[in-house]
């Protein structure tokens, strides 16, 4: 169970970083925000299975509409973590 909370802890201050890069409009840093989700989703599919992964990126997804250069990297970091597994 430690092995887990430490995941979502993990998970936690990710997520707190990527909104301080979107919400803070750092444009040069999306493809790098977009990446750390991405192989958290990974994490996630690894530990809860393929569909918490990808249940926890659409919700990423679909927090920022308005975004739309984020999203669009978060699409090319996805693509690009799932062909590499």
């Amino acid at each position: 169970m430690a092995l887990e909370s430490q995941l979502e802890a993990a998970l936690g201050q990710l997520g707190r970083d990527v909104d301080a890069v979107v919400s803070g409009k750092r444009r040069g840093e999306y493809q790098k925000a977009a990446e750390w989700l991405a192989d958290g989703a990974l994490a996630r599919s690894l530990a809860h299975g393929e569909n918490a992964g990808l249940f926890w990126l659409r919700e990423w997804f679909t927090r920022y509409p308005r975004h739309v250069a984020f999203r669009r990297e978060l699409e090319r970091a996805w693509s690009g973590a799932v062909s590499t597994r």
